[in-house]
């Protein structure tokens, strides 16, 4: 095809935020957003091989015959929201009323169709929220929580495909934290959470594509909303000096109509070209269970260490892939069983610190819907010698793997920067699903950062994974500015 990939966005976006704290008994909190947005995205599709100059690669045939193209995917979209909450004076409780609508309109310009896809796709959720603190003494609280959501969603697109949603949902949470002592406290915690149904616009997109199962189509028209039940308890303590800080959480995890991300490939015959065809679709469970320990410790006044370490369980049930295989009983996608990081900084002067990290993380599955892994990856036992080869070097700034070295002799940290208004999950909601998958993150105003991390490619997984988990293109890989 000749031409090179894009991944843009111009956006355009506009938020109120308004308080009013002249009642006695409560505050109103009013935000208004709005965005605009017009985003490409684009690839080649080149299977050939005919270099002279790499005949054994081309020897092992990248494709028998080669064929290329360009895929690409323009979007419009717009997004209003609006939400109207009053909170208690103290702060123990909160109550209001969420809206939002989006408006998407998508086309696809593909070597191969005949002609133009276009579609479109209408969403409307309108939400009720509550939460209370309920103060039992003088050290334990009872937190209760309740969402009720109503989610419709209208498709259309020029295939003939039409489809409409109506989807009610609640969620829920009842905590209870106690306060042992003025150095530690423990909970626990039931929940129910869940995130909405909608339609596979992108893949029916390829729908009229050459060798494609129009049944296969109407089969996937829409997946259903998914349910999660989480149990969990936790203790989070300091040292008498606070030089110590310790949290430690277990949990159990139900996910009720489970979605997956599933891929299907067609081929007319041998000699046109593979569609691949990417959904979402539901199990109809899955379970996790693990536990999570992080701290850190204020060794001296210039040096700090940081530790964190998680093991994790999964199964999905009954879940047959596009190909009748079954998935039944495997671990799910994006789940080491195990992952770890350690870091120790040491302030020079205060403009002026080291740090050196050190993680790692169990194989895992890249896909529920295949049994394709990526390999661990343990930095402590293979890499200490490139990293000693890397802080020896007369020319610190060259890169080695996907860690980056400053000037100084630092390595250079990275985070995937993501506009919290093309989201549509709450942060705290967001921060604990990347937690459990292993992405730690922070807010930065307007924008949600997941990392820092020394390795690059920590963020190119978690890239991945949002772009999985809401069906877009997420984010911009940026270095990390303190």
């Amino acid at each position: 095809a000749g031409e090179p990939g894009q991944d843009s966005q111009e956006s355009v976006a506009f938020s109120l935020r308004n308080n009013f704290s002249g009642l006695d008994a409560f505050d109103i909190n009013f935000n208004v957003t709005a965005l605009n947005a017009d985003l490409l995205y684009s690839y080649d599709e080149d299977w050939v091989c005919n270099d002279a100059n790499e005949l054994s690669l081309c020897e092992a045939g990248l494709h028998p015959w080669g064929y290329s193209s360009t895929d690409a995917y323009y979007r419009d979209r717009q997004d209003r929201s609006l939400e109207l909450n009053a909170q208690g004076k103290e702060g123990d409780w909160t109550a209001g009323v969420y809206y939002q609508t989006k408006d998407e309109d998508l086309t696809r310009v593909y070597t191969w169709q005949a002609q133009d896809f276009t579609s479109n796709y209408q969403v409307d959720n309108f939400a009720l929220f509550g939460q209370l603190e309920t103060r039992i003494d003088e050290r334990t609280v009872l937190i209760t929580g309740l969402r009720a959501e109503n989610y419709q969603g209208d498709y259309s697109d020029n295939n003939g495909f039409v489809e409409s949603v109506d989807d009610s949902m609640i969620g829920g949470k009842l905590a209870l934290e106690h306060q042992v002592n003025s150095q530690a406290m423990i909970y626990t915690s039931l929940s129910r959470g869940y995130k909405a149904g909608g339609g596979n616009g992108e893949a029916l997109a390829k729908a009229r594509d050459e060798g494609t199962d129009q049944s296969f189509f109407e089969a996937i028209k829409y997946f259903d909303p998914e349910y999660l039940w989480n149990g969990e308890f936790g203790v989070k303590g300091m040292s008498k000096d606070k030089r110590l800080v310790l949290r430690l959480a277990a949990f159990y995890m139900y996910r009720d109509n489970m979605q997956v991300k599933a891929y299907k490939e067609y081929k007319a015959d041998e000699n046109s070209e593979p569609v691949f065809v990417g959904y979402l679709d539901n199990a109809a469970s899955g379970r996790n269970y693990g536990l999570e320990i992080d701290s850190n410790y204020q060794l001296t006044d210039r040096i700090s260490l940081n530790g964190a370490l998680g093991y994790l369980r999964t199964r999905m049930a009954d879940f047959v892939n596009a190909d009748g295989e079954s998935k039944d009983g495997r671990e799910q996608a994006q789940a080491p069983r195990y992952n770890y990081a350690f870091s120790a900084r040491f302030d020079a002067t205060d403009n002026l610190y080291v740090n050196l990290g050190i993680e790692g993380k169990d194989e895992y599955f890249f896909s529920d819907s295949h049994d394709s892994k990526a390999e661990s990856v343990n930095l402590v036992s293979e890499d200490r010698e490139a990293l000693e080869e890397l802080f020896n070097s007369e020319n610190l700034k060259n890169s080695s793997n996907n860690i980056n070295i400053n000037y100084d002799g630092t390595p250079i940290t990275w985070v995937l920067k993501v506009e919290k208004a093309l989201l549509e999950t709450p942060y705290d909601v967001l921060e604990d699903e990347l937690l459990r998958n292993s992405f730690i993150s922070l807010e930065d105003g307007d924008f949600i950062l997941i990392g820092p991390y020394i390795d690059r490619s920590q963020l190119l997984l978690a890239q991945d994974y949002l772009n999985e988990r809401y069906g877009k293109p997420l984010g911009v890989i940026e270095k990390w500015q303190i």
